[in-house]
């Protein structure tokens, strides 16, 4: 994980462009792992953070 949240990642890319579409990936078996124990200890980063390794962004660069 590299401590990039998806909020992170939105506050990156408004700065330069406008955000299209975020894509939803699909969840599998990663689903399992996230005991609550892993929960509790990582608990300023949402499910979608922890469980979404590779967030899905379409981008238009601003109009300057």
């Amino acid at each position: 994980m590299n401590k990039l949240s998806r909020r992170d990642y939105r506050a990156i890319f408004e700065k330069h462009f406008t955000i299209v579409e975020e894509i939803e990936i699909a969840r599998g078996l990663e689903y399992q792992y996230l005991t609550d124990e892993i929960r509790a200890e990582l608990s300023e980063y949402t499910e979608q953070d922890l469980l979404d390794g590779k967030p899905m962004f379409v981008l238009r660069p601003m109009q300057r």
